[in-house]
């Protein structure tokens, strides 16, 4: 009973240890999330790209680790003699009662909580690219008409009349 129970402990450390690294990444992309949200009201072009990678290393970090975090869960879920294919972290924490439920549960409702905030964030982060992408599109139409400057033929490949804006002609008669 004594080595089960030490192998419980290490099962149920690394599940602890894993859901705490996980939720330090989910706070690492809130904090990203609501810092990008000013980079894209500046418009710091090469800023929302470090933006974007470091979301893009946040996002493969929590992958791995959310594999390890099932594997973790279905082992301790396995010694508490629950569904291993299954693992749920309420579950597990009303099965082990005391501290450990409580860190548990705090730890669920804090990752809850974060996973509504992100995308929360991520759509109100989406008006701003909208807002300012329609901003630059309308901007570079301007420059476009300005340096296009008016055109001289029709749709139908007739020449326009145009009024010269440049000097006139000489007088021939000496």
């Amino acid at each position: 009973m004594i080595a089960q129970e030490g192998t419980f402990d290490r099962i149920y450390v690394k599940l602890e240890s894993n859901l705490e690294e996980i939720t330090k990444l989910y706070r690492q992309m809130v904090d990203l999330l609501r810092k990008e949200k000013e980079i894209l009201i500046k418009a710091e072009i090469e800023k929302i790209e470090e933006s974007n990678k470091q979301k893009e290393l946040i996002l493969a970090r929590l992958k791995s680790l959310d594999a390890l975090r099932v594997k973790y869960a279905s082992d301790v879920a396995l010694q508490l003699s629950l569904d291993p294919a299954q693992p749920r972290l309420l579950e597990i924490a009303r099965e082990l009662g005391g501290i450990r439920a409580d860190k548990l549960r705090s730890i669920h409702a804090a990752l809850e909580i974060l996973m509504k905030k992100i995308p929360e964030l991520n759509k109100e982060n989406e008006q701003y690219a909208q807002s300012a992408l329609s901003h630059v599109k309308g901007a570079i139409d301007n420059v476009k008409g300005v340096l296009s400057g008016p055109t001289t033929y029709k749709r139908e490949g007739s020449k326009e009349k145009s009024i010269e804006a440049s000097g006139h002609l000489i007088s021939r008669e000496a």
